[in-house]
């Protein structure tokens, strides 16, 4: 059974909120997934770990999105697809989120949160997105690098 690998990021700025990552590697249905959380039933960013070689880039356009997001400013439908515009370097949305947010099998899955909140990655219902996903088996292997 795959494990669980979180890596959760901090903003000196914003003390009240964090940001949970999680690598999903060998997803089989990613397809399904992604048409979830475009649809809005999942309130998190998936992003296309190729692109991203360091989490401190996460980091950096996470930042960008809760000063967009604190100020009114945001581009996108929301804090989550505005995270994944913020890691591209062009300002065209659409190239932008099929750039960083198409995933394939691997993907990484982030999920904004208040410190008065339970990390958790939720499903409407509530159920815990890598829960879902492990008892689905359609995690091959879960890692962050």
């Amino acid at each position: 059974m795959a494990q669980r690998h979180e890596l959760v990021l901090r903003f000196e700025a914003f003390p009240e909120v964090s940001l949970s990552l999680v690598l999903l590697r060998g997803v089989k249905n990613h397809a399904a997934l992604q048409q979830a959380m475009l649809g809005g039933e999942l309130d998190c960013a998936f992003i296309c770990p190729a692109l991203v070689r360091d989490p401190f880039l996460i980091h950096t356009a996470a930042y960008a999105a809760l000063c967009a997001h604190s100020n009114n400013k945001l581009r996108t439908r929301n804090i989550h697809s505005e995270l994944v515009v913020s890691l591209s370097p062009t300002r065209n949305i659409t190239k932008s989120l099929s750039a960083f947010g198409r995933v394939g099998s691997d993907m990484i899955v982030g999920v904004f949160s208040l410190s008065s909140q339970k990390v958790r990655f939720l499903w409407p219902i509530g159920q815990c997105l890598l829960e879902f996903l492990l008892i689905a088996s359609t995690v091959g292997q879960c890692a962050f690098c």
